[in-house]
């Protein structure tokens, strides 16, 4: 399979091997979801583009002072954002995600959210690596990354979204003193997880130990960690924040 590349200042991504797409949305569905997916999508960015780095106003236009601002990556069908969005007047997040089934499900999700609850929500529908370059330093308080595709074989650890890059680049992005939430149910991702952050030099936020902790009270169980329940998977969490912040 051909990788694709991203090339910017020495720093280079790779992206991602998962499907884009599964069953075929019913028209009607479709239609929906292409009428109001432009109401979440990001404005203009990027180098040689009038739009520029993004910045917390600029991804959710006013209202941002005094709120929590999040980056979920790989939310699925969007029930972790949008049953926080309805319980946290004050939270705002910019979810990232490219299953395209999963983006209908959580932008037809919202239609009955009213306009208060979508101006709470943006979605970049693509890969978050594409995105990460042109998001400026400090804009979100917390980073989640949920449920990561484990790619268990030794020949595809490569293929794992997290590693000492990434990490790095995400640390930019985030606040000083901004966490990254992490959940897994596949033991050895979860390892591979900490493993990283720790040797980039974060520290625990949590109570927890190896192999993760209990999952926090605003915690929202998602489909796919009740699929995994039923299976017999063990679901872990683990939360990190810069050392000695």
């Amino acid at each position: 399979m051909k990788v694709d590349i991203l090339e910017r200042e020495g720093r280079n991504f790779f992206y991602a091997y998962s499907r884009r797409q599964g069953r075929r949305l019913r028209r009607s569905r479709e239609d929906r979801f292409e009428k109001d997916l432009p109401l979440f999508l990001l404005p203009r960015f990027g180098e040689g583009d009038e739009g520029g780095v993004l910045s917390r106003e600029k991804i959710w236009g006013g209202g941002v002072l005094g709120c929590r601002t999040v980056l979920e990556i790989g939310f699925g069908s969007g029930e972790q954002m949008v049953k926080r969005l309805q319980a946290d007047e004050k939270l705002m997040i910019l979810g990232c995600e490219f299953y395209r089934n999963g983006i209908a499900s959580c932008v037809l999700c919202m239609e009955d959210g009213g306009e208060g609850l979508r101006d709470r929500l943006r979605i970049f529908p693509e890969d978050v690596r594409r995105l990460l370059p042109y998001v400026g330093e400090g804009v979100f308080d917390e980073i989640s990354i949920l449920f990561p595709d484990p790619w268990p074989k030794k020949r595809h650890h490569k293929r794992r979204l997290v590693n000492g890059l990434f990490v790095k680049e995400l640390g930019r992005v985030l606040s000083l003193r901004g966490e990254v939430r992490l959940a897994s149910d596949h033991e050895g991702v979860m390892e591979w997880m900490e493993s990283v952050w720790e040797s980039e030099g974060w520290c625990r936020r949590d109570n927890g130990g190896h192999l993760g902790c209990d999952f926090p009270e605003d915690w929202v169980e998602t489909r796919y960690q009740r699929k995994g329940a039923r299976e017999g998977r063990k679901s872990y969490f683990a939360c990190y924040g810069r050392d000695g912040v």
